[in-house]
C-alpha cells in the first residue's frame, strides 16, 4: 500500500555535517541541526554481533519515507533523530510509482553512537 500524507506520523530531526574552519586554518566537519520533517519510519531488518570482551553490537536498518520537497538537498553526510534513535543515511531512492516521494534507507548502530553524535 502506498504511503499517504496521513502516514507521516514520526517527527525527525535532520542533522547534517557542516564545514567549520578552525583558528589554525584547518577545516573540521561538525554536525549541525538543519530542520524537522514529518516521516514514516519502518524497521526493515537487524543483526547482532559479538565483540571482544563479551560486548554486543546491533545494527538495525530502517526505511524512512518523506516527501521530496521536505528534503531537497539530501546527502550521505546526514542523519535523522527519531524518538531518540540516530538513523544514519545509507542510500535513498525515489518512489517511482508516486511522484514527489522518496525512500531513505538508514542504519542505526546500537551500542556505538548516541543521537547527539558522540
Amino acid at each position: 500500500m502506498a504511503t499517504q500524507v496521513s502516514d507521516l506520523r514520526d517527527r525527525a530531526e535532520v542533522w547534517r555535517a557542516a564545514a567549520h574552519e578552525q583558528d589554525n586554518g584547518e577545516t573540521v566537519y561538525e554536525y549541525a541541526y538543519q530542520r524537522t520533517v514529518w516521516t514514516a519510519v519502518t524497521p526493515t531488518s537487524g543483526r547482532a554481533e559479538s565483540l571482544e570482551g563479551g560486548a554486543m553490537r546491533a545494527e538495525l536498518t530502517h526505511r524512512v519515507v518523506v516527501r521530496e520537497a521536505s528534503l531537497p538537498d539530501i546527502c550521505r553526510e546526514m542523519y535523522f533523530v527519531v524518538r531518540g534513535l540516530r538513523l544514519d543515511v545509507s542510500y535513498w531512492l525515489p518512489i517511482y510509482s508516486r511522484r514527489g516521494w522518496m525512500e531513505i534507507f538508514c542504519t542505526a548502530h546500537e551500542g556505538e553512537v548516541t543521537a547527539d553524535g558522540t
